[in-house]
């Protein structure tokens, strides 16, 4: 405006510099205008591009009425810059004034956010309220300068936070991984049995459940073999309920080497009774390994004192049929090994 100023106090001679110098200056405003009051960036450059055609080649100016006499219209380039400038101090006055009450809010928001924190806390909510006072200051230097430390403390405490957090979640994580570990080994104490560790009779009803539900989806062939220690009562009366109880290990430790398959379910059936279920086997291959087993149960070196104990057993054997249900299913099997009991023991009988 001084420029301006300076031009209109002064004559018009041909080939002004000052004329060249603001016709370049008005060109340059228009290529780097704000859009106000309805009027477009395109629209503003186009006008400014005619102002300055105007000075130079005293081209009729952007006016609805062209002065008649071709004299630069000086005066109404004056007002078009006066008018614009005022435009722009509304438009920055506004713009300032969100952008503060956006400050004022945000920062409320954070200390409010930050009453219960600890005292790790307290710079950043000194920070914080230096930038509200930046922000009501108006002073753009130093709320440039103030969002900046802001901005670094906010970081640095959030990143502390981080690893603060990330630390308290590898701790929860790790009690969570024991939980779950006392859990399963709590889960499987519950499902043992004690003195032999295989499956107790709760478990083996649940599993027998669950595998004769997957035989149904699948319609593969499910077996159950049934086993019962041959004279066990005289092993008991002869030589004692600790010898007993070493014979049922032994065999629990029998069943489970020769039924090594992960799909293979070892239980105790009660006292001297013993029960696998064999997924995805048919009669015929369940009856040679129950055959198996009693092989090599009589293999077993069992001594007591001097004397070496043999142990026998008889086995039943089961396949699931069409329609049938697990009750029905340990029933055929039961009965199997009492007619293998009735026969002489230490053998095998196929349920009918």
């Amino acid at each position: 405006m001084g420029l301006l100023s300076a031009i209109l106090n002064r004559q018009e001679p041909e080939n002004d510099p000052l004329l060249d110098t603001l016709a370049e200056l008005i060109r340059i405003f228009g290529r780097h205008g704000w859009p106000l009051d309805g009027v477009s960036a395109e629209e503003l450059g186009n006008r400014c591009e005619a102002w300055a055609k105007h000075l130079l080649f005293k081209l009729p100016p952007p006016l609805p009425q062209a002065p008649e006499d071709g004299h630069l219209a000086l005066t109404d380039l004056a007002q078009f810059f006066l008018s614009r400038r005022r435009s722009e101090q509304a438009y920055a006055q506004t713009v300032v004034g969100e952008l503060r009450g956006a400050l004022v809010e945000i920062v409320g928001q954070l200390k409010a956010g930050l009453v219960n924190q600890t005292q790790d806390d307290q710079q950043l909510r000194e920070s914080l309220t230096s930038l509200l006072a930046a922000a009501e200051s108006a002073d753009p230097t130093e709320l440039r300068a103030q969002v900046a430390r802001t901005v670094q403390s906010v970081t640095a405490r959030l990143e502390s936070r981080i690893k603060n957090q990330r630390t308290q979640l590898d701790t929860l994580e790790r009690r969570l991984g024991e939980l779950e570990s006392d859990l399963e080994a709590a889960r499987t104490k519950g499902a043992s049995d004690p003195l032999t560790g295989l499956y107790n009779r709760g478990a083996f009803d649940t599993e027998l459940i669950r595998l004769f539900r997957r035989a149904e989806r699948t319609h593969e062939p499910l077996s159950l073999v049934l086993i019962d220690l041959d004279h066990f009562k005289q092993i008991n009366d002869n030589h004692g309920h600790q010898t007993g109880d070493r014979v049922l290990k032994s065999t629990a430790d029998a069943l489970v080497r020769n039924f090594p398959r992960k799909s293979d379910v070892l239980a105790r059936y009660g006292g001297e009774e013993f029960v696998v279920i064999l997924a995805n086997t048919n009669l015929k291959d369940a009856a040679r390994l129950a055959e198996r087993f009693l092989v090599e149960l009589k293999k077993e070196a069992f001594l007591v004192g001097q004397k070496a104990l043999s142990l026998t057993a008889s086995a039943g054997v089961a396949q699931r049929g069409g329609h049938e249900n697990p009750e029905g299913l340990i029933a055929r099997a039961d009965k199997a090994l009492y007619q293998a009991k009735n026969t002489g023991r230490d053998r095998v009988i196929l349920a009918g």
